[in-house]
């Protein structure tokens, strides 16, 4: 795509992502972007695995595994919430040629067993802090 007739017009501020440039011959992989929050989990879990499925099929579930994760936090300029990108890899063999350049995907990224406790009470504990310690 020509890059200039594309952004003609139109307002680009510091920082914007203006391209993004891919290997199209090369393996798949898959950008998630993690709640700021959520992170601290994956790291600390011993084999953390990912499920996903893809947003224009989803009957079919399919494995990935972690291959990064950045330590940098972004700000979405949509919602305003803080997210980390992690890296995924896929088996391209299991997918066939389902996928496509800026697919969507929903996933899941498993990281171990929690007590029910934890669970039902682990957002109210994050707020409860958010709002008496800061």
């Amino acid at each position: 795509p020509d890059v200039d007739h594309r952004l003609d017009s139109r307002p680009v501020n510091r920082g914007d992502l203006l391209m993004a440039i891919s290997e199209l011959n090369g393996q798949w992989e898959i950008e998630l972007l993690v709640p700021d929050n959520r992170v601290d989990f994956i790291q600390a879990a011993d084999a953390p695995t990912v499920r996903f499925r893809l947003a224009s099929d989803s009957e079919s579930i399919f494995p990935g595994t972690i291959r990064k994760i950045d330590f940098r936090v972004e700000k979405s300029p949509a919602d305003l919430q803080t997210f980390t990108r992690a890296l995924i890899d896929v088996e391209e063999s299991q997918l066939g040629n389902r996928l496509r350049l800026e697919s969507r995907v929903i996933a899941k990224i498993d990281c171990g067993q929690k007590s029910n406790y934890f669970l039902l009470t682990y957002e109210l504990q994050n707020k409860l802090r958010e709002w008496f310690f800061f």
